[in-house]
């Protein structure tokens, strides 16, 4: 039986709000007895496409218009271009999403800290960013000391 993406889409929908899921293997599982049978790689996409993230050990929808504070405990800088951050267990993840989020879609000259991301990798309370180069990785550290963002990073 084939699927419509939208009927997928409200399928994992339903799943990731009504179960109290920690792990991909999990959600694979309820899918699996809903009939629907999918890689792990599809499923990590379809969670990145409906703003589904591991927030506190348990996968969740962020809400796009709630504004939220995740906990930063510490930043360490390595030149020229890695910024590493420490968070609370289980929010690494939605953190390295939203800083992803932020970076422009397309090559921009504006002064946006984001401007220099490269990309993010997350563990369980570690976010690794990759700058583009020395420059970008102070233009990013300015913005955080200028704006007190340091032990937060808000993001709506």
């Amino acid at each position: 039986m084939t699927r419509k993406p939208e009927d997928l889409e409200n399928l994992l929908i339903k799943i990731i709000v009504n179960h109290d899921l920690s792990e991909q293997s999990q959600i694979q599982e309820k899918l699996l007895e809903a009939g629907v049978d999918i890689p792990q790689s599809t499923l990590s996409r379809w969670l990145k496409k409906l703003n589904i993230v591991k927030i506190n050990h348990r996968y969740q929808m962020l809400n796009q218009g709630a504004l939220t504070r995740i906990p930063v405990f510490s930043i360490k800088y390595s030149l020229p271009n890695i910024i590493v951050l420490h968070t609370l267990p289980g929010n690494a993840n939605a953190l390295a999403y939203q800083i992803d989020q932020k970076m422009p879609k397309t090559d921009t000259t504006l002064d946006d800290p984001y401007s220099g991301v490269l990309g993010t990798i997350a563990g369980d309370d570690t976010v690794l960013i990759i700058m583009q180069d020395e420059k970008a990785l102070l233009n990013f550290k300015a913005r955080l000391e200028q704006n007190g963002d340091s032990f937060y990073i808000l993001y709506d």
